[in-house]
């Protein structure tokens, strides 16, 4: 008796050891310009929406170039939910009425992870945005990450209530095909460069 009760306790140790690694992962999504553009340290989400709907297409003084992810991935879609409050599919809608009525051009795609951090930190008056655990050590000082405004609080991505967050399942690929060591590496590299970009401009 006491035997068969140690190997259920057993079995249910293993079984919430699985539940426990089976849950979703939140990862914030960081809003990136070049650090050679001298704009304010943040941004209000209501603007950031503006933008990127077309909407708005000056900011900090000068005209933007708006960049996003290629459709399917998790950051785009999240992106889209909780900055412009829309699905993809409802975007496309969006977009396509835009198109048929001469009105807002849609932000430029980019494939790949290490092509938004190249072009980004080249020209200054773009915006973009990655997962926080795709930039890298070496992007301090040519990238910096903005804090997102909402009612009246200014949220960086290092913080619980950062507003743009996506939701990774167990399933899912990490943001960059990275091991966890070397992800730890990256994320600590960009919690340095979110700590300098926030002390350059106060």
């Amino acid at each position: 008796m006491r035997c068969r009760s140690l190997c259920m306790l057993g079995v249910l140790l293993v079984a919430a050891v699985a539940v426990a690694r089976a849950e979703p992962e939140r990862q914030p999504i960081a809003v990136i310009v070049s650090a050679t553009w001298d704009t304010p340290d943040e941004i209000q989400l209501t603007t950031l929406s503006r933008l990127y709907m077309g909407r708005v297409t000056r900011w900090a003084g000068r005209r933007i170039e708006r960049y996003e992810l290629a459709p399917g991935s998790v950051a785009r879609s999240a992106f889209a939910s909780r900055v412009m409050g829309r699905s993809e599919r409802e975007l496309e809608d969006y977009w396509l009425e835009q198109a048929l009525t001469g009105g807002a051009i849609p932000p430029r795609e980019v494939d790949a992870v290490a092509e938004m951090r190249r072009i980004i930190a080249n020209r200054a008056g773009s915006i973009g945005y990655l997962p926080l655990a795709a930039l890298q050590p070496e992007d301090s000082g040519r990238l910096r990450i903005l804090a997102v405004r909402v009612d009246g609080a200014a949220f960086r991505p290092d913080d619980a209530r950062y507003p743009i967050q996506m939701t990774i399942l167990p399933n899912d690929a990490p943001p960059a095909s990275r091991s966890v060591p070397e992800r730890d590496a990256a994320l600590s590299g960009t919690r340095q460069l979110d700590r300098s970009s926030h002390s350059g401009h106060p």
